[in-house]
């Protein structure tokens, strides 16, 4: 399904919970989760609208946002920001429900499942396993020191440790008579998702500042200034100008400044010159 040029996609197995779930009469409890998904996945989009990003695919999951892609392309702070805004924003939403229980102790009764979901889903997706939104952080976080391969391969080995732990917590629970199969289910899911699971194209691309050249200019946005040395690689540059503002860059050489060039001119340089291309480019 595509609306306004975004692809929708709801997981089968999202479906299948809430029919399962309606079956054993836990109507409260379906409904309360499938909001949690698509609140989660809401503010995923709208993290990355808000860095600049356009959205590809929504993909609606059973544990919330899974999104799969080389993440090379966004910078180390985007990332960390777009993976982890939706988790942290369901934690907030559940310690505010709780304390709203003290105020208004009959909300219990209509708001726990939907509190319970919503830190569940919190926590759940801050584990560092590929590809819960904990695994993009770790990722983008590692990336800049250590080969994408390498982060990669560790992440597969954590999901496939949590995967075992989550399938031996839900044997823990049969135990005890009160099994827990959202364990056992979330566990095979982690060890599917690391080893077998295949990485295609991410679901954000960024928004040009040459698509945004009409809009800036007329608000009178306030420029910004950046300055880096001419041996900056064009796009280190390009990856600290944040969307929705017009942006100045200073290049130095020797320590004086040899030039200033607009955003504008910096992105056609990015699009136009080969990787490993540096600033040096517009002295010469």
């Amino acid at each position: 399904m595509k609306k306004k040029g975004i692809e929708i996609e709801l997981s089968p197995a999202l479906l299948l919970y809430f029919v399962f779930a309606l079956g054993l009469g836990a109507w409260l409890k379906a409904l309360s989760y499938v909001l949690t998904v698509i609140f989660h996945e809401l503010i995923h989009y709208l993290a990355a609208v808000r860095r600049g990003y356009e959205c590809k695919k929504l993909e609606i999951g059973l544990f919330g946002a899974v999104l799969y892609g080389d993440f090379e392309i966004l910078s180390v702070k985007d990332e960390v920001f777009v993976a982890l805004s939706a988790p942290l924003c369901n934690l907030l939403v559940g310690v505010v429900l709780t304390a709203g229980w003290w105020a208004f102790p009959e909300s219990y009764a209509y708001t726990s499942e939907f509190a319970f979901a919503n830190f569940g889903m919190a926590l759940g997706n801050l584990l560092p396993c590929y590809p819960l939104d904990g695994g993009r952080a770790y990722t983008a976080a590692l990336r800049a020191k250590i080969s994408r391969k390498k982060v990669f391969s560790a992440l597969r080995k954590m999901n496939f440790a949590f995967g075992i732990a989550l399938i031996a917590a839900f044997f823990i629970t049969i135990i005890k008579s009160q099994a827990n199969f959202s364990l056992l289910i979330f566990g095979f899911s982690l060890i599917f998702d690391g080893f077998l699971k295949k990485v295609t194209n991410p679901p954000y691309s960024k928004t040009t500042f040459e698509s945004q050249r009409e809009k800036l200019l007329k608000k009178g946005a306030a420029a910004t200034v950046l300055s880096f040395g001419a041996d900056v690689p064009l796009y280190a540059a390009y990856k600290e100008c944040g969307s929705g503002r017009l942006w100045l860059i200073d290049i130095y050489r020797a320590g004086k400044r040899a030039k200033t060039v607009t955003i504008f001119e910096l992105e056609r340089a990015v699009f136009s010159c080969p990787a490993g291309t540096t600033l040096e480019f517009f002295l010469k």
